[in-house]
């Protein structure tokens, strides 16, 4: 099953291997040689991030991204978001792009049926 859910659900995603997650974190760590980020939501909770798709992507520290891409097992069993597109959104109202999130759910919807 395939997923696209707001920041706001969060842990129900870290669990689905094989979720679509569009995550809305402040990035704290990144290492363009590893590939890997950590990035951290304002409840506090942490990601591992493989930035292989997107590298070389200059993240400033700090700053909030919109993240989309697929939670994957990494080799140590540790749950990744695979990210497939990033894009600054530092300065963003989170709540009106959320609901403008779900207007255009409910209007592809709507069309398709």
């Amino acid at each position: 099953m395939k997923l696209i859910l707001p920041v706001c659900c969060m842990k129900t995603v870290l669990y689905e291997l094989g979720a679509i997650l569009i995550y809305i974190p402040r990035v704290i760590s990144h290492d363009i040689h590893t590939q890997q980020a950590i990035v951290m939501d304002d409840a506090g909770e942490k990601l591992s991030v493989n930035t292989a798709n997107i590298e070389p992507y200059g993240f400033t520290l700090g700053l909030y991204y919109n993240l989309i891409g697929d939670m994957v097992k990494s080799e140590k069993s540790i749950m990744t978001l695979q990210v497939r597109t990033v894009t600054c959104i530092d300065e963003l109202d989170i709540d009106l792009f959320v609901k403008a999130l779900e207007l255009r759910r409910k209007f592809l919807n709507e069309k398709v049926t």
